[in-house]
């Protein structure tokens, strides 16, 4: 019973005084607890309320906010995607582990993608341009294999968006196949001062004539409003990504470039009639 906001147990008169028969909290056969005053409760000897399993004492450290119960085996959160499925067990955060079963784990874009770079399938979230070409030759002789695709009339793409290739931005164009999308091989663009420049204030240029990251000699990236913005990968060489043999039927191919450091991309997919040619040493794309 409570008597001006105190919990003394059972109240009784006598000498014309209020008597109390003493603290409430006992413990008996459920624990050992003490009496918290201002939620009329019993705690545990951590004065922490004994809920979080549904139990009222038992054995359990119970959790707060964000805690973990001894025999509490809610769902917690590390905030750490690479860690796995998160799970409360003996009073603390417990992880599935990585995730990823094939390629590594990035936790800045929180995704399984290849050791270099590119995820291991298409991302949903690209932007998407009104028209885009596609055209990679797979010689012979692999120092006359050459790539170019073009992601012209783009998505609304601010400078800023594109990072800054100057100094640490790099750049991936990832190229799959198939749907939902196979990863198939990838090209690495390198940030920095010597072969990046800011050309105006709208756009990157990347220049290198002896192409030796992996193929790629030219790279435009030119922001713009919606229609305006655009890409341009160029390349030549061994070094270039394999799109391998010819693409299944019914062909399905998929570039993305990929920013690496803000996990932004530009990409296209190319599908049915949209390959225009699918043959030993040639693939070509046109949508829309």
């Amino acid at each position: 019973m409570r008597r001006w906001g105190v919990l003394y147990g059972t109240d009784t008169c006598s000498g014309g005084s209020c008597g109390h028969s003493g603290d409430p909290c006992t413990g008996g056969t459920e624990c050992a607890n003490a009496c918290n005053e201002t939620a009329d409760n019993c705690f545990d000897t951590a004065s922490t309320p004994c809920t979080a399993d549904g139990n009222v004492c038992t054995d359990d450290v119970c959790n707060g906010a964000g805690a973990c119960g001894v025999n509490n085996t809610a769902a917690c959160d590390d905030g750490l995607y690479c860690n796995g499925t998160d799970t409360c067990s003996g009073g603390s955060c417990g992880h599935s582990g990585d995730p990823c079963t094939s390629g590594v784990c990035n936790e800045t874009s929180d995704q399984c993608v290849a050791a270099t770079g590119c995820p291991l399938a298409p991302q949903q979230t690209c932007r998407t341009a009104a028209k885009s070409i596609l055209v990679a030759k797979d010689n012979s002789d692999d120092t006359k294999d050459r790539l170019v695709w073009k992601w012209i009339r783009g998505a609304a793409t601010t400078l800023e968006e594109f990072g800054d290739p100057t100094a640490t931005a790099v750049y991936k164009l990832c190229l799959y196949t198939g749907t939902p999308g196979e990863f198939v091989d990838e090209a690495s663009v390198p940030a920095g001062g010597s072969t990046w420049r800011l050309a105006g204030t709208t756009k990157y240029l990347y220049t290198d004539s002896a192409a030796t990251a992996d193929g790629i000699k030219k790279v435009l990236l030119k922001s713009g409003e919606a229609g305006k913005a655009r890409t341009l990968v160029k390349g030549k060489g061994a070094a270039l990504p394999d799109l391998g043999p010819p693409v299944a039927d019914p062909p399905v191919v998929t570039v993305q470039l990929l920013n690496g450091g803000n996990g932004m991309c530009w990409g296209a997919s190319y599908s049915g009639a949209q390959v225009l040619k699918n043959q030993e040493g040639m693939l070509k794309a046109k949508a829309p």
